[in-house]
């Protein structure tokens, strides 16, 4: 019964084990079976056994399937005895063993749109648990029928007067005033003026004289030249007589570059521009109340000079930037409320908790100006647990993007492993319902809470597909991008673009294509329903004929006659470019 052990020339003379292979283990085992049954004639059933390497007594060895559970002392047989089992290789493309199968206990989710709670769903120690379907959590209870444009103003109304609604004659006179009284301390300071100095050719302006400059710098924002003087040039592809016959090159760059002031001239900080803001900003708020849903989002200015707040996000359009917080009516646009970061010193308006956290200090501050039961809109940045409370209890409703790791969410969130186009519910019983989304674009799951919703689906048109997806993840992607689309109105024609060292010059110039945005909001919504909108840059061309036509009484010196052309050489023909 024993196999021989061969040994090939050359080889040590110790005895070499040789492996059976499963047929011939088989083979075997039946052999040594039939003997047993005919010396005991007692059948026995086999028993079946692992793929394992056993050794035989003689040094031999085999792989079998299956053996026997009786005894191999009664058939004088010795007993098998299980071979030491080699390492695995570890050669480079050998198979190497498989790891240990993570848990599925925490991953039990079905497949499809959705998924079914378990029969006994537990709660977790956030009091979070798995929703079923048709679940839903809070209400809408918006019920301001006055919500639109506040203004009386007609369809026939034209873009000036929609503009002069928000930035008002009062405003206009305040900026005059300032920008009088910081020129005359300019001009002590210089006392005496240099020989070739500009602030020679300086006059106290008027409300006419700002009216022109205001055209002049909105047509700079839709006609963008690289620099100021090139629009006064006198070169014949640059030669545009229109700038001339406003007003004056030296006078516009003194007023923009030198004499600008939005507050009183021994201003420090925030103070040299933040009344005016709030100015405007209320102004906003006088002209237009936004309907149920508002979006709130930060709104970053471009800037990258000195400033003590300046910020630094690489992931945003311009990386270097002050940064301020908008909230915006979700379904318009139009920017109902303002708040600009200067850090310690922000304008927050005070809570019953003086600890309370960031985001609670922002909502309260932008909200407070309005009536309750808005449904606000806001991403991950802000979503904490404590807002959520603070807003319910405040009347609002919310709806969000949610980080994993923010306390006081569902648990199951860090370790759940969802498929393609797969949703899971979670809700806590009279707070809130949130649903964890993967799309077919995204690394990693998006979670989405809501103070206001309900677990169901909608199907959407996506190019030239048609999608199923949660109805929250649609109603956040409808909703959220208030903010976004102003901060895309007014990076299309805009005039702070432009370099600048002083840093509430920069914001001047920014609230002032806001009002120009929110003047054409209120200008569309005068419109007659189905009627086509008028473009903003056709918007902003009429309203720079306007502010031209207004302040045309009081029509300031046109520039001087350029210098005569000097003589022309022989051959030579000269040119007026004011001929061409």
């Amino acid at each position: 019964m024993n196999t021989p052990t061969q040994e090939s020339p050359g080889s040590s003379t110790r005895p070499r084990r040789q492996l059976l292979t499963s047929r011939q283990a088989q083979d075997l085992l039946s052999t040594l079976l039939d003997e047993e049954i005919s010396e005991n004639s007692v059948v026995e059933e086999p028993s079946t056994i692992s793929d394992e390497e056993f050794e035989l007594n003689d040094g031999s060895s085999l792989s079998s399937r299956s053996r026997s559970n009786s005894s191999s002392s009664e058939s004088g047989e010795r007993p098998l005895i299980p071979a030491k089992r080699s390492k695995p290789s570890t050669t480079k493309g050998t198979n190497r063993p498989r790891s240990k199968p993570r848990s599925t206990a925490t991953e039990s989710v079905a497949t499809g749109r959705g998924d079914a709670p378990s029969p006994n769903p537990t709660i977790d120690a956030n009091g979070w648990t798995r929703a079923a379907d048709g679940k839903e959590v809070g209400g809408s209870r918006f019920q301001n029928l006055n919500s639109g444009s506040q203004l009386d103003l007609s369809e026939a109304a034209t873009p000036y007067e929609f503009f002069k609604s928000l930035v008002t004659d009062e405003i206009l006179d305040d900026l005059v005033n300032y920008i009088n009284s910081f020129a005359g301390v300019v001009l002590q300071k210089n006392n005496p003026l240099k020989k070739h100095s500009r602030l020679h050719q300086w006059d106290l302006i008027t409300r006419s004289d700002f009216l022109r400059f205001l055209a002049i710098l909105i047509s700079i924002g839709i006609d963008h030249r690289p620099k100021i003087s090139d629009y006064w040039s006198s070169k014949s592809y640059m030669y545009t007589p229109w700038y001339s016959k406003q007003m004056p090159r030296n006078i516009f760059q003194l007023i923009l570059h030198t004499m600008l002031h939005a507050s009183e001239p021994n201003t420090e900080g925030k103070a040299k521009i933040e009344p005016f803001v709030q100015k405007l900003v209320a102004q906003f708020q006088r002209c237009f109340y936004p309907y149920e849903a508002l979006s709130l989002d930060e709104m970053v200015i471009g800037y990258k000079g000195r400033f003590a707040h300046k910020q630094f996000n690489a992931a945003k359009p311009h990386k270097y930037h002050i940064k301020t917080f908008g909230l915006c009516d979700a379904m318009t646009g139009y920017v109902v409320n303002l708040l600009i970061y200067f850090g310690r010193h922000t304008a927050y308006i005070e809570t019953q908790d003086r600890n309370s956290e960031h985001a609670i200090k922002v909502f309260n501050t932008l909200l407070e100006p309005f009536h309750p039961h808005h449904h606000i809109f806001a991403d991950r940045y802000y979503t904490t647990f404590a807002l959520i409370e603070f807003l319910l209890k405040n009347g609002y409703n919310y709806t969000g993007t949610v980080q994993v790791n923010r306390h006081g969410f569902a648990m199951e969130w860090k370790q759940q492993r969802l498929t393609h186009m797969q949703a899971v519910w979670h809700y806590k019983e009279d707070v809130a319902l949130s649903v964890t989304w993967k799309d077919k674009k995204a690394k990693k799951p998006c979670h989405v809470v809501t103070t206001c919703g309900k677990v169901d689906y909608v199907t959407v048109q996506e190019g030239l597909r048609q999608v199923t997806k949660p109805a929250i993840i649609q109603s956040y992607n409808n909703n959220m991008n208030g903010c976004d689309r102003i901060d895309q109105q007014v990076s299309y024609y805009a005039a702070h673009d432009r370099k600048t060292k002083k840093w509430y010059k920069k914001i001047f110039t920014w609230i002032l294509e806001v009002a120009q945005v929110n003047s054409h909001i209120l200008h569309t919504l005068s419109r007659p329903e189905g009627s086509k909108p008028l473009p903003l840059a056709a918007y902003k061309n009429l309203l720079v004929d306007q502010l031209i036509l207004v302040g045309a009484p009081n029509v300031m010196p046109a520039l001087p006659a350029a210098a005569p052309t000097p003589p022309a050489k022989p051959g030579r023909k000269s040119v007026n470019p004011a001929e061409e």
